[in-house]
């Protein structure tokens, strides 16, 4: 009888893991795994990561893959050189430490949720900062919290010449300048959902955005577009992109694309070009009796 009811089990085991297979696919039915970073090294070294907060290195061959869980901590730098995804990025906070996720030229990285940057700690004079330094490389993400705000950076999303695509919200915890978004170079930010808005009120920008060179999008359906000073600014997607009642320039050019509705709030400069529409799409856009001066070519 023992030897029977084994049997049974063991043809209900095949069974289910057959069905399984069937229905996700063979490479969907490992379950999801969590990695810590313990070294500082390529994504796709295994002596990196560490299935627990500080512990030992995983086997060779080993690596975060997609519907993993990754936590960066230690003060160690993880960089992206070729192409990566995961299913959500967290770091820990109030460390006095330096840790970052570079992207690296030519890097991709894929997240399907969210990446999750608490602030780093401080030590006497020294602020730390959570990093992800985009640099040259590609990251999209579902969504990226900036969270334990203040009014310090101490937590910091950089692009240099990559590009950033976010389908969701950026937020930040508060109102502070903890939560700041740096361009140094041509890059450019794709943001579909709300860009630094508070998790508190949900409806005030909180953060610091630094324009340099790059280009802010706005993807989405309606969005709100804060009084941050832009260089390039795109409003694209559908739906009402209302302008902040106290945003009144920007420094380089506006685009306005896909099915967009756009009204100035108060009067506009504009410092570079303004184009409207893609020749294909029909777009919107009203002064509302407002001033409107721009630097460049306007079609």
């Amino acid at each position: 009888m023992r030897w029977v009811r084994n049997e049974l089990i063991k043809r209900v085991v095949l069974i289910i893991a057959a069905l399984l297979i069937g229905l996700f696919g063979e490479g969907s039915v490992a379950w999801a795994t969590t990695y810590y970073s313990v070294n500082s090294g390529d994504w796709t070294n295994n002596t990196c990561w560490s299935l627990t907060s500080g512990g030992v290195a995983v086997g060779a061959g080993v690596y975060p893959g997609a519907g993993d869980d990754v936590v960066l901590e230690g003060g160690k730098t993880i960089t992206v050189s070729s192409s990566g995804a995961c299913a959500g990025v967290s770091f820990t906070g109030g460390k006095s430490q330096n840790t970052t996720l570079l992207i690296g030229a030519g890097g991709s990285l894929v997240v399907s949720g969210t990446i999750t940057i608490p602030r780093a700690g401080v030590s006497t004079s020294t602020n730390y900062h959570n990093t992800i330094d985009v640099g040259a490389g590609t990251l999209q993400a579902g969504a990226i919290a900036f969270t334990d705000g203040g009014s310090d950076n101490r937590h910091q999303m950089l692009i240099s010449t990559g590009t950033v695509t976010v389908t969701g919200d950026i937020t930040t915890a508060n109102q502070g300048a903890s939560a700041t978004i740096a361009f140094s170079g041509t890059g450019t930010l794709n943001v579909g959902g709300a860009l630094l808005t508070q998790t508190i009120t949900g409806t005030q920008t909180g953060g610091a955005l630094v324009a340099g060179a790059g280009t802010v999008n706005y993807t989405g359906g309606s969005q709100t577009i804060h009084a941050f000073s832009y260089n390039n600014l795109t409003l694209s997607g559908s739906g009402t992109k209302a302008l902040s009642t106290s945003m009144n320039s920007i420094t380089g050019c506006l685009v306005l694309a896909g099915t967009v509705s756009v009204s100035t709030a108060v009067g506009l400069s504009i410092g570079g070009d303004f184009r409207i529409g893609d020749g294909v799409n029909s777009v919107a856009f009203s002064v509302m009796n407002h001033d409107l001066s721009v630097g460049g070519i306007s079609d």
